[in-house]
């Protein structure tokens, strides 16, 4: 996702407005002259007929992994319903979504329908064209007609089919998360998980239980492919909106952002354990740190943000101190610890709150007691982006496996090396952290 689309999209939207505005004032301003009015008035109805075309494609061409081809945003702007969008709209950086499609790097782009895009290209042209001359013209009777003319070049203008370049979407589908990443929201997540869900979806990824047998509705898995193939806005409609789900309104949105974040890094556990690498990008949770020397100031893993961080590991013994947890300049070590441990004179900065031991072995796929000697790496925005087991003391999984859909696909394999770890971070960033925790 990228911050300054996000922005813009959010600034065409008052820009809507204002060519609303802008139409209104060359109606009403009957001092003004009637060449003054009309100008004022068409450059108002085109300035809105503009914006309400672009922030729909700029703001999903943002909210969509990869590259996404003009001739997409172009199928997407000319049907999506980006007319007066309401006061929530205006405010909020992720507004319900105003189209039936949205984009999707997996869906095959039909030939045919990319070839259609041009016909709509030229009607859109036109269109601009014959409004400009409206504009430009100023006389009521032949601006009449170019304005009526690029009405009618507009309101049939030949969209292909969206099926054969968009996937289906709901009001929710760009929707994020507007409660806090951190091991305590995580924590509620699983509380409220094994209180509403477990009965149905049993545990995370390995399907309904027997319960189940029997129901209309055959519960979905709620595992790593939930994640890879549908976005987290669309899970949290269907939780919170669709008719026929259990618990359809009768849990806060709160609470049901974080049974998806808690299912979300289960869910990343068990593809680190399948493939040695997070595929799609996670943000290390957030947790309360206490930290010495330069970084007495920090009191979250937050305030660290803008350096890269090693979070180790560590039981609290004497020997439990492992190669990869030992001062490196290139980085800010935090220690995960006991809730009761005693710290260590050489600790840097430490975190012993409750939880962050059971949040960070979800993460790993491991269980809290087979998570002392891990280590975790974060890059400057934030970003999880590399592994290393206790079971091996060198290797780090790849830190670039989640940079973009492309990577994929690659196999996961560790490294070894820090520096190069650290060398591929640099080389291949992930982003900054958007949604509605900017």
């Amino acid at each position: 996702m990228d911050v300054w689309m996000i922005w813009l999209a959010l600034g065409l939207r008052w820009l809507h407005w204002v060519g609303i505005g802008l139409v209104l004032t060359g109606l009403l301003a009957f001092r003004w002259s009637g060449r003054a009015r009309w100008r004022l008035a068409v450059a108002g109805l085109g300035l809105a007929a503009g914006s309400a075309f672009a922030w729909p494609a700029v703001y999903a061409a943002s909210m969509t992994p990869g590259n996404v081809p003009w001739q997409v945003l172009l199928v997407l702007g000319a049907g999506a319903e980006g007319w007066l969008p309401g006061v929530a709209a205006l405010l909020d950086l992720h507004p319900d979504w105003v189209s039936a499609w949205r984009p999707e790097p997996a869906v095959p782009l039909a030939g045919s329908a990319l070839r259609q895009t041009l016909w709509l290209l030229v009607a859109l042209v036109l269109a601009s064209g014959c409004a400009w001359l409206a504009w430009r013209v100023a006389s009521k009777p032949l601006g009449w007609m170019l304005l009526a003319l690029a009405a009618v070049l507009w309101g049939y203008r030949p969209i292909p089919s969206p099926a054969l370049l968009l996937a289906p979407a709901s009001a929710h589908s760009f929707r994020q998360p507007d409660v806090a990443f951190d091991v305590s929201g995580l924590s509620l997540g699983q509380v409220n998980y094994q209180r509403h869900c477990i009965t149905c979806h049993g545990a995370p990824g390995e399907g309904p239980t027997r319960k189940t047998v029997g129901m209309a509705r055959w519960p979905t898995v709620l595992g790593a492919a939930l994640f890879e193939t549908r976005p987290v806005g669309e899970l949290y409609g269907h939780v919170q909106y669709a008719a026929g789900h259990a618990y359809s309104q009768r849990l806060s949105e709160a609470e049901v952002w974080q049974i998806l974040d808690y299912l979300r890094v289960a869910a990343a556990g068990t593809t680190l354990q399948r493939e040695q690498a997070w595929l799609q990008p996670l943000p290390a949770p957030g947790m309360s740190i206490r930290c010495t020397g330069a970084w007495g100031h920090a009191r979250s893993l937050s305030d660290l943000r803008g350096q890269k961080v090693r979070i180790a590991v560590q039981d609290g013994g004497a020997s439990s101190v492992a190669a990869r947890a030992l001062p490196d300049p290139r980085l800010v070590d935090v220690w995960l610890l006991p809730p009761n441990a005693d710290v260590p004179a050489e600790a840097e900065c430490v975190s012993t709150e409750p939880g962050t031991w059971q949040t960070y072995g979800w993460l790993a796929g491991v269980t809290p007691e087979q998570l002392s000697g891990a280590a975790f790496l974060v890059d400057r925005q934030g970003w999880l982006r590399a592994f290393a087991s206790a079971r091996d003391a060198q290797g780090w999984s790849r830190p670039d496996s989640m940079c973009g859909p492309v990577d994929v696909a690659q196999t996961a394999l560790p490294t070894g090396s820090l520096s190069e770890v650290l060398d591929t971070m640099a080389r291949r960033p992930v982003g900054p952290l958007v949604g509605a925790r900017l």
